[in-house]
């Protein structure tokens, strides 16, 4: 009996794996992430920077990408904050971003590399010449501290690097101070992402399909919670199709997102175990990061209500006892 060579073998796996990806489609669907610096939980919000034209540019950017919502935000100097927590200028329900910016030039060696022409008695012949270039760079890294407002005590701490090469100093600062403000705003806003999932087409999943193709995931699970019985269920890949319309399901994760999350990982779940091929640990991977994402969104918004509740309670004086964090700088 003759033995199948190995890399053949490896080679038939992959075009199995290559055609179950390809049974199916991909669909879209949207997933909100939470701020990485949620300073929006903070009625009156101050951006400290330093004396310098490109550190005081950045303040002022993000002053006014705040101002956008119902923050009060107001730019002031680094060297002023300690006095005005003496002076009891920073209420309770505030915070203080410091901002500490640093550009770095500096150059890198490059090789060239072009042909050449060279002629002698025995005749010409090409060549390629290697030379050592100095390509110039700047670096420009930001270090965010929040601190509570009142006390100063650090809530969380965040760095940026933004790197450019090969152009004039001026260019490359210009550009790497526009990326840096980029981030910064981006930094501070929760944000909704679309996505691609692949979705298996399987007999019996039909109606699901068509409901999933017009963008109602709702209709597609409640379509698919009625043919694949998870206890049952011998097949993954209607497992996996079932815990996709679970996770994406808007109405279920409104009304009780910690079980649209555990009826989601409970399909995928299983689906893994039937089978641990790889997207299915991926889409359980990526279901989990959701849901812990969602949660940190649920903290943020509980710890803006609870703010600006404080706020508006009485006025918002120095002293006293300041709010807890927001969970997502423990």
């Amino acid at each position: 009996m003759s033995r199948i060579p190995d890399w053949r073998v490896l080679t038939l796996i992959g075009a199995l794996h290559f055609l179950q990806a390809c049974t199916g489609f991909f669909a879209d669907a949207e997933v909100r992430y939470p701020a990485q610096v949620p300073l929006r939980v903070f009625p009156q919000v101050f951006v400290a920077a330093d004396d310098d034209a490109s550190a005081i540019s950045l303040a002022a950017s993000l002053v006014e990408h705040l101002q956008a919502g119902e923050i009060e935000a107001r730019r002031v100097r680094t060297a002023d904050v300690p006095a005005m927590r003496v002076r009891g200028e920073l209420p309770n329900t505030s915070a203080v971003l410091r901002i500490e910016l640093q550009l770095r030039q500096g150059t890198v060696a490059l090789e060239h590399t072009r042909p050449e022409m060279v002629c002698g008695a025995a005749g010409c012949f090409s060549r390629r010449n290697q030379t050592m270039m100095d390509s110039p760079t700047l670096e420009g890294r930001m270090r965010l501290q929040v601190e509570a407002g009142p006390t100063g005590r650090v809530l969380q701490q965040h760095r940026v690097q933004k790197f450019e090469q090969g152009r004039t100093y001026a260019t490359m600062r210009e550009r790497v101070l526009d990326a840096l403000r980029t981030e910064l705003q981006t930094l501070v806003d929760e944000s909704t992402h679309t996505i691609s999932v692949h979705f298996f087409e399987l007999s019996g999943h039909e109606d699901a399909v068509e409901a999933i193709q017009a963008g109602d995931w709702h209709q597609a699970r409640r379509l698919l919670e009625g043919v694949v019985d998870v206890a049952s269920e011998e097949n993954p890949r209607a497992l996996y199709n079932l815990g996709l319309a679970r996770r994406f399901d808007p109405r279920t994760l409104e009304l009780d997102p910690e079980r649209h999350f555990r009826l989601s990982e409970e399909a995928l779940l299983q689906a893994v175990q039937l089978e641990p091929d790889a997207i299915y640990h991926e889409a359980l991977a990526d279901m989990r990061r959701h849901r812990d994402g969602y949660a940190q969104l649920q903290a943020q918004q509980a710890a803006r209500e609870h703010n600006f509740a404080m706020e508006s309670e009485a006025p918002p004086t120095a002293g006293g006892e300041a709010p807890a964090p927001p969970p997502a700088y423990r």
